[in-house]
């Protein structure tokens, strides 16, 4: 009987050390290596263009920005000339981007906001225009709309010799006592603002406004300057006093129905009219001649504004706007520490914007803090225009980008704004009506802080779509940060920098409105735990 051999032991296989068997360290060691060769591919196509450029002559450098630009921009500041250099026209190009994208910024949001609220109006006229011109705008390329708005909207202004001027040139007689209603109707507004109309106080005072405003009217047109003197013994006079005051106590003892304040404002207010005319107490002759100049001049060459220049007094106007901003900034805090306590409303957004604007008219009153030069033109003997006196002039090449940019992008913004709003769940607007909220509070204070934080995050690619695509504006010939750089890359030769430059200048401005947006919607949103 043979013994069983003895079995036969494998090779002992030496094994990976538990370093390089962890699959974070295969992860690590795989990305460097992808990492170094990009580098060396990079740096290998890095040095054949330098090598290229090289022979030409043409090694990139940033020496060339203290060179003479020798050429002149359209839309420049009143500084640059083309004895600046290629660093300062540059820096002119960059300033007319911001120009755009600034205010682009600012009008997209606002059209973009009203135009998702119009996607959903329940008036069906509004929210199908509305739609249509959305769809239309958004599935129009931008460039096409750029080239439209210039050439078709732009050039097809009248010439300057023919200018569209808002308002017309002219003498406006402005009688006094049209002013004298206004503040009366203004007085009473705020008396009796947010009453019900079923409340006396409104009523009467309004009604009886409406009556005398009729009464003082009527009599001017029938009996311009009929009573040279107020005499008591008048018996004309004495029968519409007797007729009146009868009116007013019929009223008031024979009408006991929901319209008896109303039809008792009305005699009141009747009989106050009489006696303002007969007494003189409103003026009928004196009229204010107002010298209206236009406010704007549309023409091929652009839009033109007045110029608004500070005088020495303006120093004493900005102490007292300061005053009352600081004053307006207390009342808001008050007032919305008095409604959170007492959970009773108060018309702080009314009377801290009046507060404001009466320190500003007071400040006016004191000090006349500004000249006003009106956009008129310089017109010679012969009758020939030469040019603006004054004003503030815009480019047809800026007007066209800014409409085309703002345009096209609110359009977008308005499917974003309209998509938030419907992301509310429907129970948070049933219970703001049952609350007993209007339209515009449930949009204002339910609606809206909801629709926010789905709105804000798509809405910050919207602004930085809009920033890149304000590089189009070579196509209608604005002097922009590309326009500006490709005419300096043109003179130079150094293409190479010049490109790096825009590239760094949008990236520059892309993470300062990312940065922006990450913070408002920060601010917006849902806190958890």
């Amino acid at each position: 009987m043979t013994a069983d051999p003895a079995p036969t032991r494998p090779l002992a296989s030496t094994p990976l050390p538990a370093f390089f068997r962890d699959v974070r360290v295969l992860n690590t060691i795989g990305q460097i290596v992808f990492a170094v060769i990009l580098v060396a591919l990079v740096a290998a196509v890095w040095t054949s263009i330098l090598a290229s450029l090289r022979a030409k002559n043409l090694t990139p450098n940033i020496d060339f920005l203290g060179n003479r630009a020798g050429f002149d921009i359209s839309e420049r500041p009143a500084w640059y000339s083309s004895n600046n250099s290629y660093g300062d026209a540059f820096r002119v190009g960059v300033e007319n981007s911001l120009r755009i994208i600034a205010l682009g910024l600012v009008l997209t949001t606002i059209f973009g906001i009203l135009g998702g609220i119009f996607l959903l109006s329940s008036n069906w006229l509004v929210r199908t225009i509305t739609r249509a011109v959305v769809e239309v705008l958004r599935n129009t390329p931008l460039l096409v709309q750029l080239i439209a708005w210039y050439f078709v909207v732009m050039l097809s202004l009248p010439l300057f010799q023919e200018a569209l001027s808002v308002p017309q040139e002219s003498i406006l007689p402005l009688s006094v006592r049209w002013g004298l209603y206004l503040i009366a109707i203004g007085a009473v507004w705020l008396l009796t603002r947010g009453t019900l109309s079923d409340v006396p106080r409104r009523a009467l005072l309004r009604n009886g406004l409406i009556a005398a405003i009729v009464v003082i009217e009527i009599v001017f047109r029938w009996l311009p300057g009929q009573f040279a003197s107020a005499r008591l013994d008048n018996p004309l006079f004495l029968s519409y006093l007797v007729i009146s005051i009868g009116l007013i106590a019929a009223v008031w003892f024979l009408i006991h129905s929901v319209f008896r304040w109303r039809l008792f404002g009305l005699a009141i207010g009747q009989l106050l009219g009489g006696l303002l005319f007969y007494f003189g107490i409103i003026p009928n002759s004196a009229v204010a001649r107002i010298e209206v100049y236009p406010a704007v001049l549309l023409s091929k060459r652009g839009l033109v504004f007045p110029d608004i220049l500070p005088t020495e007094q303006f120093g004493g106007w900005a102490v007292l706007m300061l005053i009352g901003l600081v004053l307006a900034a207390i009342l808001w805090v008050y007032l919305g520490h008095i409604t959170e306590t007492t959970a009773r409303p108060t018309q702080r957004a009314l009377f801290a914007p009046l507060l404001i604007a009466g320190f500003a008219i007071i400040g006016f009153i004191i000090f006349s803090p500004f000249l006003y030069f009106p956009p008129a033109q310089k017109i010679s003997p012969a009758g020939i225009v030469s040019g603006l006196a004054h004003g503030t002039q815009i480019t047809p090449e800026y007007m066209a980008l800014l409409l085309g940019l703002v345009i096209y992008t609110a359009a977008f913004i308005a499917e974003i704004v309209r998509a938030g709003i419907l992301a509310v769940p429907p129970g948070q607007v049933e219970a703001a009506r049952a609350l007993g909220l209007s339209t515009n509070q449930t949009l204002g204070s339910v609606i809206m802080p909801q629709a926010l934080r789905v709105i804000i995050p798509p809405l910050g690619n919207q602004y930085l779509n809009l920033a890149k695509n304000s590089s189009l504006a070579i196509a209608v010939a604005y002097a922009d940060l590309v326009l500006v750089t490709q005419t300096v890359m043109n003179q130079s030769g150094q293409s190479v920098t010049g490109i790096t430059m825009i590239m760094l200048t949008y990236l520059v401005i892309s993470l300062v409105i990312s940065a922006l947006v990450n913070g408002v919607n920060r601010r917006f949103k849902i806190v958890t735990r």
